[in-house]
This record gives structure tokens, C-alpha cells and sequence, in this order.
């Protein structure tokens, strides 16, 4: 018999559970048992289960079996076409939802373990790096944005992603309330991001710039002059000709990225490389460039491992070396 994520928590048909409060705690329990990772790795989760289940039906496997030489099977078909990390993405999110099920499994099989070492050293782990959006390429896609709706909302977006060192996930999910302009710039409040799910927050500030083309205070104001005061999303959608689509809805993670890309070839450059991610990325390397201290980058990056900090600055720190001058 399966069991589901309902045996995890008391049902609130449970002669235990008589009153109705009791009930209906056990529908907010649920609701926070669903919430307890991210919209996106829940997403992604489901694929994976769902990629599953399609593999195991065309070979005639029962996908609720604890069998781990089946998962090594499965690891082996998605080295056909995936990455070393998707791959081991997609093994978390099968592994979690046969865990719901009541299915024990151990990741930290032999087999598995090996499978998957065998994989890493075949294709390799390096990730694919985007390209760093750095200021001197900013300020022509800036200049080559449209005096629209559309361009004032993408230079604003371009800014505080930039400045503020923002994954594209945490700028799609910037509201009005999160942004407060003040003389010395804005604090930008991150309410959750990818590396604090628990919601504990943080406050990011972005410097305003001596030049008004360049400043994320300027290029705010200029937006929010046009989106109204209204609560909701700070990024909203357009239509394609620059206006504003009736009410606010917000932009997807995804648009960010498509926003960086169709503003660099709007400005003539090539977009190949770069995504949301571009934003970030950009902030650390010129951060670098200008010889400002790693703790200093974390500090707003908000990175939390100085290892993956030195990963957005390698290229820099690459020809930082003992030997440069070495006869001089």
C-alpha cells in the first residue's frame, strides 16, 4: 500500500482530531509541509518524478520500488543528455517523492555513489559561467533603450539588478513595499532568496551614482513615475509596442533573463552568454576589477560561502599571481 505525504501528518478525518480547529490545523500543517521547500525546486521536483515515472512505465519497472540499482539505471539514461548537476538535481527530486510515498531510499548507496562519481569524471562538473554584464557594457545598453514605459521599467530592472548584485528570481519577486528610496539611494528588501528559503530577509542598498544614466535612484524614480503607487509587484509586464499591460502582474523570473538578452541586441551586441544571472555576476567581476576585498563582494553578493564567491571572481583573481613581475 502507499502512504503519500498524508501519513506524514494526522487526517483530519482521525476520530482523534474531534473539533474543527483541530481539522483545521491540519489543513495549514499540510499547506507548510508544501511550502517547505521553493516554488522552483518544487517545480523542478516534479519533473523529475514525473520524468520518472515515464522511464520506469517504458520498461515495465514499478516506479515505487526500493531497488537502488534501478536509480543507477536511471542516472545512467539522464548521462545521455543532461549535466552532471541536472542529473543530480533530478536524483533529489525522485529520491524526495518516494520518500513521500514511504519508499526508503539511500543516496548514499554504493552503487549510486559510484554511478554517479563516473558520470562527474566522464562529462565533468564544471559549471557553464554566464558572462559577466559589466558597467563599460551597461552604459551603450542603457543609452539604447527605448524612451518608453517598457525602457524606463528595464532600466531600472537593469540597475538595481546590477547594483544590488540580484539573482533574477529575486528581482522578479521585488514588490513596491520592498524598495525604499532614500537620499543616499534605495534599500531594496529581499524578502526570501535562493540561499535564505526561511524568509529571514535581507536589506541590499544601492549606492546612487554621480550620473543620473548610470544611478539605480534615478532610474527608479523615473519608473515608479509611470507604474503609479499601486501595492504589488515592482517589475510589471508590457505589451510589445512599451506600454504597460492593464493591472500589475509581475514579470517572471525567466523575463528577467530575456530583458538582459534583448537589451544587449538592441545595443548591438551579442547576447550569446548572457542571462539574468548576467546582472550578478557583473556586480562581482567589476567589484573585483576594482580590488575591493572578497568580504567586501560577499557582503553584497550575500554570499554565504567564500568558495562560490571566488567562483564569480576567478576570471579576475586568475591573473592575480605571485609570478607577475617576477623580473622586474
Amino acid at each position: 500500500m502507499t502512504t503519500g505525504p498524508d501519513t506524514l501528518l494526522p487526517v483530519a478525518l482521525d476520530p482523534a482530531l474531534p473539533s474543527a480547529d483541530l481539522v483545521a490545523l491540519v489543513a495549514e500543517a499540510h499547506a507548510f509541509v508544501q511550502r517547505a521547500k521553493a516554488d522552483k525546486t518544487r517545480t523542478t521536483y516534479r519533473t523529475a518524478w514525473r520524468r520518472y515515472q515515464s522511464w520506469c512505465g517504458e520498461h515495465g519497472i514499478d516506479p515505487l520500488s526500493p531497488d537502488p540499482r534501478q536509480l543507477v539505471l536511471f542516472v545512467t539514461e539522464l548521462a545521455r543528455a543532461l549535466k552532471t548537476a541536472s542529473i543530480r538535481t533530478y536524483l533529489s527530486g525522485v529520491a524526495h517523492h518516494l520518500r513521500q510515498e514511504g519508499v526508503p531510499v539511500d543516496l548514499q548507496h554504493k552503487a549510486i555513489v559510484e554511478v554517479l562519481a563516473g558520470v562527474a569524471r566522464t562529462k565533468g562538473i564544471r559549471p557553464t559561467k554566464v558572462a559577466p554584464l559589466l558597467p563599460e557594457v551597461m552604459r551603450p545598453v542603457l543609452a539604447a533603450l527605448p524612451a518608453s514605459p517598457l525602457g524606463a521599467r528595464d532600466a531600472s530592472l537593469l540597475l538595481t539588478g546590477l547594483h544590488g548584485a540580484l539573482r533574477r528570481s529575486e528581482i522578479s519577486a521585488l514588490d513596491l513595499a520592498d524598495v525604499e528610496i532614500q537620499s543616499r539611494g534605495v534599500l531594496v528588501t529581499l524578502r526570501r532568496s535562493k540561499t535564505d528559503q526561511a524568509g529571514r530577509g535581507a536589506v541590499v542598498p544601492l549606492v546612487a551614482a554621480r550620473e543620473a544614466a548610470v544611478c539605480p535612484r534615478a532610474a527608479l524614480l523615473r519608473w515608479l513615475e509611470l507604474r503609479g503607487d499601486d501595492p504589488g509587484p515592482l517589475y510589471v509586464q508590457a505589451t510589445r509596442i512599451g506600454d504597460l499591460r492593464d493591472g500589475l502582474h509581475r514579470l517572471s523570473d525567466r523575463a528577467v533573463a530575456r530583458i538582459v538578452q534583448s537589451a544587449l541586441t538592441r545595443a548591438g551586441r551579442d547576447a550569446t552568454g548572457y542571462a539574468g544571472h548576467s546582472l550578478r555576476r557583473g556586480l562581482a567581476t567589476a567589484a573585483a576589477q576594482k580590488q575591493h576585498t572578497l568580504a567586501a563582494i560577499m557582503k553584497q553578493t550575500r554570499h554565504k560561502s567564500a568558495d562560490m564567491a571566488l567562483s564569480y571572481v576567478a576570471d579576475v583573481e586568475l591573473w592575480t599571481s605571485v609570478s607577475d613581475g617576477l623580473f622586474d
